[in-house]
């Protein structure tokens, strides 16, 4: 989306960003188009989540994501997240 990252601190050990009001307005309105949010109360969110990311498998979800269909495109968000944090601690 060609969205650029702003630091939220001058201190170097915060590797925290946010955007600019523009890109916060189109990133804002891509997720108010795209995305759909449901809330419910549920004393096994855990499994629900794992569940939800076996079934949809969210390619932005690094983490337990298991899917052998984005594995290429997880391990490159990996590397980049990485490159984003060691770029801010410099």
């Amino acid at each position: 989306m060609g969205l650029t990252l702003i630091p939220r601190s001058l201190r170097a050990e915060e590797s925290k960003t946010k955007f600019d009001n523009d890109d916060e307005i189109r990133l804002t309105t891509w997720m108010k188009t795209n995305l759909i949010m449901l809330c419910l109360s549920v004393t096994n969110c855990i499994k629900i989540e794992l569940d939800l990311i076996a079934k949809y498998q969210p390619p932005l979800n690094i983490k337990s994501n298991k899917s052998p269909d984005n594995i290429l495109f997880r391990q490159d968000l990996s590397l980049l997240r990485n490159l984003t944090k060691l770029g801010s601690k410099s």
